[in-house]
């Protein structure tokens, strides 16, 4: 597994919820795993394929999966850099997003994830 791979199913939060509410699907995408919509255009997050943070589809993801690169990953791409580095920008979305209650401010955790994990 390459690098890229590791920080991508470390992360998941493209697939848990954090990042998008449904993902668009392709007529030819595999179905297996997925709470698609009753219209069968997309499927709902978190995604129901995501087990233990981890893809369990990934090498079949759906297209709009595959197309997606975050910020975060996109760097690692370009600059590279010790992986422990992103890795703990992931531990610290992580934190922020078990941490957040209803009410209370946010914006650590919305600016950190426009920084790193919007698309790239």
């Amino acid at each position: 597994m390459t690098e890229v791979e590791t920080l991508c199913l470390a992360c998941g939060l493209c697939c848990d919820g954090s990042l998008f509410g449904r993902v668009p699907l392709a007529p030819d995408d595999a179905r297996t795993h997925l709470r698609v919509i009753a219209s069968g255009a997309s499927f709902e997050q978190p995604c129901s394929a995501l087990v233990g943070g981890a893809c369990r589809v990934y090498t079949t993801r759906p297209r709009a999966c595959r197309a997606f690169t975050c910020k975060l990953y996109e760097r690692h791409i370009r600059e590279g850099g010790p992986l422990e580095t992103r890795l703990a920008v992931v531990r610290r979305a992580r934190s922020l997003l078990a941490a957040a209650r209803p009410g209370e401010d946010v914006s650590e955790l919305r600016d950190l994830l426009d920084r790193e994990f919007a698309r790239a």
